[in-house]
């Protein structure tokens, strides 16, 4: 599974245009809209005080969840892609950046969004949805249209040259070049 970049939200506002539109929306308790298929119930049971429980709903914790939940949110960023035309969709798990040229109506990719994600029966956060604006906080960085910077938090460079998994887990944090 890849996650989204800040890297390719830019480069997706960069293709949209000087004073794109902004939006975000975010999934309400997101794993909770995907249903287990009953013949798995059973890998999602507890037994406590001499009675089973049974998740019959994705849980937070197991590791396939963000990967089961991932097929969703790709699935419905292809359906505003391909059967709504809307250019510019990114989403990270159940955070979606919408992105509208400048020559479209503000309000078209948010709108959009959220009429298919109703028809569809997907719940968001009203608390979540923002937008349309010229700048958007998206997975913590400030993103803005106007003067295409993201905030000084993604500027920061790493200090380390990239290394893999193995190399900083020996390298214990002490004595490291």
């Amino acid at each position: 599974m890849k996650y989204a970049s800040i890297d390719q939200a830019i480069s997706l506002i960069r293709k949209a245009g000087l004073g794109a539109w902004l939006s975000k929306a975010d999934i309400t308790s997101a794993f909770k809209v995907m249903p287990i298929h009953p013949e798995f119930w059973r890998f999602f049971g507890i037994f406590w005080k001499g009675a089973y429980y049974f998740a019959v709903r994705l849980t937070f914790g197991c590791k396939s969840s963000p990967k089961i939940f991932d097929s969703l949110s790709e699935a419905l960023c292809w359906i505003l892609i391909n059967n709504h035309k809307l250019p510019y969709v990114l989403h990270l798990l159940d955070d979606f950046l919408i992105i509208t040229p400048p020559s479209t109506p503000s309000s078209l990719g948010l709108s959009t969004l959220v009429q298919v994600f109703n028809e569809l029966g997907v719940p968001l956060s009203k608390e979540k949805t923002l937008g349309p604006c010229t700048s958007i906080e998206f997975l913590g960085i400030t993103l803005d249209s106007i003067s295409f910077q993201e905030s000084e938090e993604a500027n920061c460079q790493f200090l380390w040259p990239p290394r893999t998994r193995a190399t900083f887990q020996a390298c214990n944090g002490v004595g490291c070049e």
